[in-house]
């Protein structure tokens, strides 16, 4: 008999947990859904209405591990930052929303085909800097760390004609900026130019620059 309570027990925790699983998946794709309607100023790229948020249900596990904001309110930034666009005749680039802040919003970027929805990585160089002098503004040193992927960029965009992706982080009108591009050719993607100005001086000036698409 006590084998039978112990089975009954063990279904019970099994269906509770299953239950709560299912309850708690469902939270969580209806706080990255957006209440985003079709209005004059959207064009063939744009995704909104059920089809965003039915992708964004989809990829919600993805929204919440990348940090992304949830619940948010409807607004015309928030909307904008929701686009695809064919990149071969199988596969669709698509981005959507992430978070935002005073001037600059972050958008996740996905592939999806036959084969399903994924998250797009890219790849991009990291650096370490030595600054000294005063308060900062001479650079002793810069040092190559490797590479790092995303699939997060900022002020994000993307040129079909040229298929080339965008990222632009800065702050202070310019200051401490990064631009990253990449170029989506022959089914992969490829780093396009790094430019990074990561002095505090109060001047637009790249103290790295660096052209992949060189031959």
């Amino acid at each position: 008999m006590s084998q039978f309570k112990n089975l009954y027990l063990a279904s019970y925790i099994v269906l509770f947990l299953a239950t709560c699983s299912g309850v708690l998946a469902d939270e969580l794709e209806l706080e990255f859904s957006l209440d985003c309607e079709q209005t004059n100023e959207v064009d063939s790229q744009n995704i909104y209405g059920q089809e965003l948020d039915n992708f964004r249900q989809v990829v919600s596990a993805h929204l919440s591990e990348f940090e992304c904001s949830r619940e948010v309110g409807r607004s015309g930034h928030i909307c904008a930052a929701n686009r695809k666009w064919p990149i071969d005749s199988e596969t669709w680039l698509i981005q959507t929303y992430c978070e935002h802040g005073a001037y600059l919003t972050s958008s996740a970027w996905f592939t999806q085909s036959s084969d399903g929805i994924y998250p797009l990585e890219v790849m991009y160089p990291t650096f370490e800097w030595k600054f000294g002098g005063a308060e900062n503004r001479s650079i002793e040193s810069v040092v190559s760390t490797g590479f790092a992927k995303t699939s997060v960029l900022t002020n994000a965009t993307y040129e079909p004609e040229k298929r080339l992706l965008k990222h632009n982080v800065y702050c202070c009108a310019g200051d401490l900026a990064t631009t990253i591009s990449w170029h989506l050719i022959d089914g992969g993607i490829r780093l396009h130019r790094y430019s990074e100005d990561a002095m505090a001086d109060g001047k637009t000036s790249n103290q790295i620059t660096i052209d992949y698409n060189v031959n």
